[in-house]
């Protein structure tokens, strides 16, 4: 399986990984770790989990060892089988892993349990099939005896916003927002923008982040006022509009402490709506932000939803409707409430933070008519949401 760079991320670097990156690194002996975005990887290598390795020459590593190869046709992870090698071939230099972390989990290679699946897997013909069957067999079995993937409550919702703005604010997301900076808009947003935007016009941006859409609007002539509850993210926007030269305001707030601008924006940007707990807050939200559109605005707003979940999910969203009939406002959490690890490859998976899956975009439409507003989704994505009338 030929793996490219942009799922190969570099933890130490916050990048991805290049082929010239990866002959520097293992020119050296220190080890580094990479987060991997691909599914379909050899055992114990999962989606998403954290991979330490170490350089090492190909000659130097025993049959049944996990390494990562870099050539012009991409990178592999592979194990080293038993079969002779070209001369050539025995000094290529690889990494090896050693060790893969997931969320509660340390698996280590170098452990005599690992080194002997490892010499198995690649030495004896018809097992590599078996422990495939074993694995599924194996993962049958534990989500029969844990059949509730995630927490049926989640918590109170005040403290799932303050989690989500700890995630956003960690020094990793920051940086991983700072570098994707330079980019400015992407082709579709450009094209969005285009067309529906008033010109020249007022914009707020609600979840601006580092200021990438506020800076590029910004530049366009727009009177841009950026607002995000995270405070290393506003102090990047700060400092991204000055090194452009560019007028733009940018806020630590959330909208619900936003005064002293009523019907003020022509449009508002607002993203990070599925970070919002409870169908009553996210309402809620969009009255403020018409409150804040002049009486022709529009509010463009960036939700997606997911059309599938598994039996196991399904049967989480079951008990919480119930509960929610039963128990009314006292139990908070909904059917769609997540609790997500990754807003990036740069994210630290021991923290969780709240996302609501909507099933549909119907379900999301429902939410803005329950907020006196009309909305209609662009070919785009987002969401055109209007005044009636």
């Amino acid at each position: 399986m030929r793996l490219g760079p942009e799922g190969l991320f570099l933890v130490g670097r916050a990048e991805g990984l290049s082929l010239a990156v990866f002959h520097e690194l293992t020119e050296r002996p220190q080890p580094f770790a990479l987060k991997v975005d691909y599914r379909g990887l050899p055992p114990p290598v999962e989606e998403l989990d954290l991979v330490h390795l170490i350089p090492a020459r190909r000659s130097e590593v025993r049959r049944g060892t996990l390494v990562l190869r870099g050539g012009a046709d991409g990178f592999e992870f592979l194990r080293i089988s038993p079969c002779g090698h070209a001369a050539t071939d025995s000094d290529e230099r690889i990494a090896r892993v050693v060790e893969v972390e997931r969320p509660g989990v340390v698996i280590r290679l170098d452990s005599r349990r690992w080194r002997l699946l490892g010499s198995l897997l690649v030495g004896v013909p018809g097992f590599p099939r078996a422990y495939a069957w074993w694995r599924r067999f194996s993962s049958l079995v534990k989500k029969l005896l844990k059949p509730l993937p995630c927490p049926v409550s989640l918590g109170p919702p005040e403290a799932l916003a303050r989690g989500v703005i700890e995630k956003y604010s960690h020094p990793g997301e920051v940086e991983q927002q700072i570098k994707l900076l330079d980019g400015g808009l992407e082709e579709w947003e450009e094209d969005l923008f285009a067309r529906v935007l008033p010109r020249p016009g007022r914009l707020l941006i609600v979840g601006c982040g580092a200021g990438r859409e506020a800076v590029a609007l910004a530049r366009q002539g727009f009177r841009v006022v950026g607002i995000d509850p995270a405070p290393g993210l506003i102090e990047a926007a700060r400092r991204h509009a000055e090194a452009h030269g560019v007028q733009a305001i940018f806020e630590v707030k959330t909208v619900s402490e936003l005064d002293g601008f009523p019907e003020s924006f022509d449009a508002i940007l607002c993203s990070r709506y599925e970070h919002i707990p409870t169908r009553r807050r996210r309402i809620e939200m969009l009255r403020q932000l018409q409150r804040l559109a002049r009486p022709q605005g529009i509010i463009i707003l960036t939700a997606g939803w997911h059309p599938t979940r598994g039996p196991r999910l399904a049967l989480v969203d079951g008990l919480r409707w119930l509960l929610c009939r039963l128990l009314g406002g006292r139990f908070a959490t909904e059917p769609g409430d997540r609790l997500i690890r990754h807003l990036s490859l740069a994210s630290d998976a021991e923290v969780p933070c709240f996302y609501h899956a909507f099933r549909s975009p119907h379900e999301i439409r429902q939410e803005i008519e329950a907020a006196g507003l009309t909305g209609e989704m662009d070919p785009q994505g987002p969401w055109i949401i209007r005044r009636p009338g």
